[in-house]
């Protein structure tokens, strides 16, 4: 792989963010490109003392990676809006990857400032780590939602294209959400007629898993299917710790079912509450 761009904002909530970047260049013999965005003017002596200061504590950071770690490393200090900065830099560099750390002040206002981090998750053009567990570990367990569409066909491809993943064991999960389900609770269909039904297309939503994992060519995938009960989040959430998956795949697109709940808020809300780390495939390449 080229280059992982890594954006800080040089607090110690961002360091898991460089720390789990380090680990990929090691395993990937990339360069790591650090990059922080300072807010506001470009100009003026508080902007060029706020420059100096996050130069040189790059340079510090410049030296020990190549010293300790034999990691090649640059670093960009720009100002200005996050999300538009990093991706420039991104596209300068021609990154494949970035990765950030985790928020710092409540849910999701990012490392960056007022920005949030859902701007920049929604923004970036390379696949994005949200970083938030351990960061030494390679991933050994994946999860990955998906909505039996064609397109998260090319979003499995596109992970199996990354080489730090390869070695990991992937799960593909589908959330299904029986037709009349509600209406059937609130109709005189007798308990046993609607535990035949939802069976009925569990065993249906098992089978078109089984058929999408093979025509995606996935054999060797694990795989789960759960009917949807409250927020998806949740449901990926739980499913993510009792597999003790240590990282989550996620794409912010409208296809399917799972597309329309992956729109906006719960991709936030699983990138807030996971306790592993998130990877976000970019929208723009479905």
């Amino acid at each position: 792989m080229g280059s992982i761009l890594v954006g800080t904002d040089l607090s110690p909530r961002s360091d898991r963010g460089l720390l789990r970047a380090i680990s990929i260049a090691k395993a990937t013999a990339s360069e790591i490109v650090l990059v922080t965005v300072l807010e506001g003017e470009a100009t003026g002596p508080e902007a060029r003392a706020q420059q100096r200061a996050a130069a040189s504590a790059f340079q510090r950071l410049q030296e020990a990676l190549g010293e300790r770690e034999g990691i090649a490393c640059r670093f960009e200090v720009r100002s200005g809006d996050p999300a538009e900065e990093l991706n420039k830099v991104a596209e300068e560099v021609g990154a494949e990857l970035m990765v950030i750390g985790p928020d710092r002040r409540g849910f999701f206002k990012d490392a960056f400032g007022s920005v949030t981090a859902e701007r920049i998750v929604r923004a970036a053009t390379v696949p994005l780590v949200v970083a938030k567990g351990s960061p030494w570990s390679p991933y050994r367990k994946i999860l990955v939602p998906v909505d039996l569409s064609d397109s998260w066909q090319a979003k499995l491809d596109e992970i199996g294209s990354l080489d730090w993943l390869k070695s990991a064991q992937m799960t593909l999960l589908h959330i299904h959400d029986p037709e009349g389900r509600e209406m059937m609770g609130r109709s005189l269909v007798t308990a046993s007629a609607r535990k035949a039904y939802l069976d009925e297309c569990t065993q249906s939503a098992r089978m078109a898993l089984r058929d999408f994992a093979r025509t995606a060519g996935q054999d060797r995938a694990l795989l789960q299917s759960e009917e949807a009960s409250g927020p998806v989040w949740t449901t990926v959430a739980r499913v993510a710790e009792e597999g003790d998956n240590d990282l989550i795949v996620v794409t912010p697109s409208g296809k399917g079912f799972l597309g329309r709940y992956f729109l906006g808020s719960t991709t936030e809300d699983i990138i807030r509450s996971s306790l592993v780390d998130v990877l976000v495939l970019p929208i723009t390449k479905l």
